[in-house]
């Protein structure tokens, strides 16, 4: 009865240890550096437009960190601005922009552990939606762990794609609506704050690359 006892405690911990050498058992992850990369800024007019017209703003704004160990392209595209929008998610009457962020990142060691982006509005005139169909937000060699779609003045949305086989190479893409609920009298802001954790092969390191637009009446 002795012996059995004895076998049922080395038998698990030896599992323990086993998994934590291939990686089933994950240990708690510490970040030993983070660098915050420069804001990048850039502001466009609020659109004077008919009721029901889209136009296609197409600007391409990008923000990037790269050293001997990686790479970070992070850029929004800013694609449609729609005029009183009659379909989701305007009521009817709300002005929407279309905004796309993409996020690619490669690592020459070690591998990338997750990539988040995160959104925020400065006023309480406009909200900002998270596209959930999964041809519109997904990731490249991550899974999507966590979104909270509704962003507003008081709370962020955020997407977080985690790594299940540690990539040296991962993306991520997030299509969103910023909707205002103004009548093109007030002026918006909102940052895209792409967040990436990565094992550099020494180090756990995060890197947080900030991009902020300004939509602004004429």
């Amino acid at each position: 009865m002795k012996a059995l006892f004895v076998l049922s405690i080395v038998v698990p911990v030896g599992l323990l240890t086993t998994f934590r050498l291939t990686g089933i058992l994950k240990e708690p992850m510490t970040i030993t550096q983070t660098i915050t990369v420069d804001t990048v800024s850039w502001n466009m007019s609020r659109p004077a437009i008919s009721p029901r017209q889209i136009i296609t703003v197409g600007k391409v704004v990008t923000n990037f960190c790269s050293d001997e160990t990686i790479s970070i392209n992070s850029r929004i595209l800013i694609a449609g601005y729609f005029e009183d929008r009659l379909s989701w998610p305007s009521d009817g009457d709300d002005d929407v922009l279309e905004i796309v962020v993409n996020v690619d990142t490669n690592t020459s060691k070690g591998y990338i552990h997750s990539v988040a982006v995160r959104f925020s509005i400065c006023d309480a005139s406009s909200v900002l939606l998270i596209e959930h169909h999964p041809e519109a937000t997904f990731s490249r060699n991550l899974k999507m762990h966590l979104v909270y779609d509704r962003a507003t003045n008081e709370h962020q949305a955020y997407v977080n794609a985690v790594s299940a086989n540690q990539p040296s190479a991962a993306s991520v893409s997030v299509f969103t609506f910023l909707v205002f609920f103004d009548k093109n009298n007030l002026n918006h802001e909102m940052v895209a704050t792409s967040e990436i954790i990565y094992f550099d092969g020494a180090t756990i390191r995060k890197i947080i690359i900030p991009i902020q637009l300004g939509v602004l009446v004429l």
